[in-house]
């Protein structure tokens, strides 16, 4: 098997796309590996919206971050048509490595979210070695598409704040459903009141031969869920 064959079936690229060239940037720091994906000539493609099988209306060219190789960085560039259909216009296809308008990868992304759910955005940034906005709108579109699906038909209040972990600047979010009962299985969250605040205490499991210390995070008035959309609480 040619090192042409192993790349694209890693990369799960197949017809009509083909990996066409392959090169090492030695003078870029750190090094770059960058593969040239290209469609066979007079292809078909079907259209994003509808599927129907249209042919190429023009090209433009586009790159992608993938998952290094190795300890280098990997770029994917391919030129990618616009469709002409019939019964939806021009459109720019979609191709299978990559989400509409997205720069990476649909597995760098993937390895992005692993990391952001064991570790702080920025962090998670650095051993990515991408800019943090850049991961901060990978995690919005995941999260944003994620909400979409949420039935929040029965949702009325919720309660949302940030505290300090540690007394550093690491940050944690928490958002609570003021109507829903805790699972029996998880810590029992507990109102009570303070002169200034409302605040909810977490428990020990019940059963459990030590009490945990209690924590606490300030929680503020009730927010209507009918103002406030989905995305911007999330």
């Amino acid at each position: 098997m040619q090192s042409n064959e192993i790349l694209a079936l890693g990369l799960g690229i197949t017809a009509p796309w083909r990996l066409i060239d392959q090169r090492l940037d030695t003078e870029a720091s750190p090094n770059v590996l960058h593969l040239t994906v290209a469609a066979d000539r007079g292809s078909a493609f079907a259209c994003p919206t509808c599927g129907h099988s249209c042919k190429a209306h023009d090209f433009a060219e586009f790159t992608w971050r993938h998952l290094n190789f190795f300890q280098h960085h990997f770029h994917i560039t391919a030129r990618v048509p616009r469709v002409h259909c019939p019964d939806h216009g021009v459109h720019r296809v979609k191709v299978p490595w990559a989400r509409e308008g997205s720069r990476f990868t649909l597995l760098f992304e993937q390895a992005a979210m692993m990391l952001v759910r064991e570790m702080p955005v920025l962090a998670a940034a650095h051993l990515m070695e991408i800019a943090d906005k850049r991961l901060c709108r990978i995690v919005a579109h995941d999260v944003n598409q994620a909400v979409s699906v949420l039935d929040l038909s029965t949702l009325k209040a919720f309660g949302l704040d940030e505290t300090a972990a540690r007394r550093g600047h690491t940050y944690v979010t928490v958002s609570i459903d003021l109507d829903r009962p805790p699972p029996s299985r998880r810590p029992r969250l507990r109102p009570c009141r303070t002169r200034r605040t409302s605040v909810w205490r977490r428990w020990s499991r019940p059963g459990s031969r030590r009490r945990s210390p209690a924590r606490s995070a300030r929680c503020w008035r009730p927010v209507s869920a009918s103002r406030t959309s989905p995305a911007t609480w999330a």
